[in-house]
């Protein structure tokens, strides 16, 4: 479609933002993707309130983990600074409580221990346990890793420098996930645009825009002031609402399709079901 049409952009959003991340991730890697883990590969884990026995960035690195979880001589040793309590950490050998506020400082005063240089690391209440922390992933060195649930593009950026200064080989940022692709800014100039008048058609699917993006984002001011809407959805949803046409889509099992979730995996997907209702997928 894009290649058929010069003044088209496609905009991708995720409503659980990792935006940030991906944003620090390709000014460090030249690539805006997420990189994959190897939790085979760590001796020591150190989590800044990464919950990543959940539904972390979309990956499944909770068999990795377990197997290196069996108590004997090989079994990793796992630190955890959150925030919150999480299933994550109640399986840490060591957890520790930390501010959102404090996450900045930790990060930088890891990043001075074991990369070197004197960023200002600022107050914190854990730094004896933070420098323990960084002891221990230094000795460590290629086995160890450092993972963190911010979005915040700085602290991504420190993250992604520890565990290069670390030659850290439990994240593989060639390999890279296509889990998530959203990039907030592209959003906002959507937005902008659309109520500027500067937009002439929006097609929308697999999001409904109206809900994740309601309260002061202007999204749907500016998707009335479209003067061609078109929304391809299973369900009559605020979107739909709001939409100038709304094409009923088939429900996933009923789809056929493709994915890359990762580079080098290649997955086929085909209907496990005839079809409903009167629906289509949204390439016909």
């Amino acid at each position: 479609f894009g290649g058929q049409y010069a003044n088209f952009r496609h905009v991708t959003y995720d409503p659980f933002s990792f935006s940030g991340k991906l944003d620090a991730l390709k000014e460090a890697t030249g690539k805006r993707a997420l990189p994959t883990y190897n939790f085979k590969n760590a001796d020591v884990i150190v989590s800044l309130n990464a919950d990543f026995l959940a539904d972390w960035m979309g990956l499944n690195v909770s068999a990795d983990y377990a197997g290196r979880r069996v108590p004997g001589k090989d079994m990793s040793r796992h630190i955890q600074f959150e925030t919150n309590m999480t299933n994550t950490g109640g399986s840490a050998d060591k957890r520790y409580r930390i501010r959102p506020s404090e996450m900045g400082a930790a990060l930088a005063m890891l990043h001075n221990e074991i990369a070197g240089g004197s960023l200002n690391a600022g107050d914190t209440s854990l730094a004896k346990e933070i420098k323990s922390a960084a002891a221990e992933l230094k000795k460590a060195g290629s086995r160890g890793l450092l993972v963190t649930g911010s979005n915040d593009k700085d602290i991504e950026a420190l993250t992604i420098a520890i565990n290069k200064a670390l030659g850290s080989t439990a994240v593989d940022y060639n390999k890279r996930s296509h889990l998530r692709k959203g990039d907030d800014r592209a959003m906002g100039q959507l937005i902008e645009d659309m109520n500027a008048g500067r937009v002439g058609a929006v097609l929308i699917h697999n999001l409904n825009p109206a809900y994740v993006l309601a309260g002061n984002s202007k999204f749907s001011e500016g998707l009335a002031k479209v003067e061609t809407s078109v929304y391809f959805s299973e369900k009559n949803d605020e979107t739909a609402r709001l939409s100038k046409f709304v094409c009923a889509r088939h429900n996933y099992l009923e789809s056929w399709g493709d994915a890359m979730p990762v580079d080098g995996e290649y997955s086929l997907q085909q209907p496990t079901i005839q079809p409903l209702f009167n629906t289509r997928q949204i390439e016909d």
